[in-house]
């Protein structure tokens, strides 16, 4: 099984702002990126594509395949529930994101996810993909849901996720032979 997993291209929002369950435009560069996220991969007709329902990420679906794809809320970003569309700069000064920063894994933002809930939702999803035996997939998503989904297979704890970069319009690769899962590439 070929798992390719793409991260949405860049979005029209300003730097700084915490942002997961929005739902962002895509920024003017999206067909460049488009075209060069389309340059790094084989041909599509084959594979069975998966996107996360929000924008960012259907847009770019719809554009890599005319045959359709299935959208799923587990593919969403972390949902940061109160602080969505706020500056992180602002939160910065409240005592429960002070509390929050310190165990992002374990504590959810307000009326949000924690960093574990995310992880746990993404884990049901790729033991969901696995059962279906698909030979060849796309997911399109996000950088937090990549994360998690590289962090189960590799056995990277949560908190060493995030060091992990992952671009914009970033392109990772999933090998699965039998029991054998590997991580070809990461942001390609």
């Amino acid at each position: 099984m070929e798992i390719y997993l793409i991260r949405h291209t860049s979005l029209n929002c300003e730097k700084g702002i915490c942002y997961g369950h929005s739902d962002i435009e895509v920024s003017d560069n999206f067909n460049v990126e488009l075209e060069s996220i389309k340059s790094k991969l084989p041909k599509l007709d084959d594979f069975v594509f998966y996107s996360s329902p929000l924008k960012r990420c259907a847009k770019l679906a719809s554009s890599l395949t005319n045959k359709g794809y299935i959208t799923d809320d587990r593919l969403k970003e972390h949902n940061f529930g109160d602080w969505e569309l706020k500056k992180w700069s602002e939160l910065s000064d409240c005592k429960y994101f002070q509390k929050w920063n310190i165990d992002f894994i374990n504590i959810p933002s307000p009326n949000g996810e924690s960093t574990a809930d995310v992880y746990s939702r993404c884990e049901e999803f790729f033991e969901y993909l696995i059962k279906k035996k698909h030979k060849k997939i796309v997911i399109v998503t996000h950088s937090g849901v990549i994360r998690m989904i590289t962090s189960k297979i590799l056995g990277i704890p949560l908190y060493k996720a995030f060091c992990l970069g992952l671009d914009y319009a970033g392109i990772s690769k999933i090998n699965i032979d039998g029991q054998i899962v590997s991580v070809e590439y990461i942001n390609r």
